[in-house]
């Protein structure tokens, strides 16, 4: 999709300057705000099969995460040795309820975060900091073993 992207939108990309800059604003969450005079002649491209919208396999804000999803992360929370919450606020129930299903289950919950969490007071261990400083110091350890 990524390369669809790129192939269709060559001379947009070009003409905008956003290919390899960083966006105007880029938000907290990953997004990022662009003006209209930024998104004008931006082409998505259609699903090969169907010619209908492609769309992510995300579940977007308001959206109802698939219950298959739902059982298999609630499996997972049951067998795992600690709940690791890393860089998110768990204002959205669908990740909420998994803290609060750990901390039912006695799993252990650590949470790396700016500002406070949902289930801050469901956290074994609360770190608070930036996710990219810690993660960034995890994987040099991980390259390094």
């Amino acid at each position: 999709m990524q390369e669809r992207l790129r192939k269709d939108n060559a001379a947009w990309l070009q003409s905008t300057g956003l290919l390899g800059a960083l966006p105007v604003e880029l938000r907290a969450d990953g997004d990022s705000q662009l003006n209209d005079e930024q998104i004008r002649g931006l082409r998505v491209p259609a699903c090969e099969v169907c010619g209908g919208i492609l769309k992510p396999a995300v579940t977007f804000f308001g959206g109802s995460v698939p219950n298959e999803v739902v059982q298999r992360a609630r499996a997972a929370v049951l067998a795992a040795d600690c709940l690791l919450v890393i860089g998110s606020s768990l204002q959205v129930f669908s990740a909420f309820r998994f803290a609060r299903q750990a901390a039912q289950e006695k799993v252990p919950i650590a949470i790396i975060n700016i500002g406070e969490t949902r289930a801050d007071d469901l956290a074994t261990m609360r770190i608070e900091c930036d996710a990219v400083d810690v993660m960034e110091g995890v994987l040099s350890r991980i390259i390094r073993s």
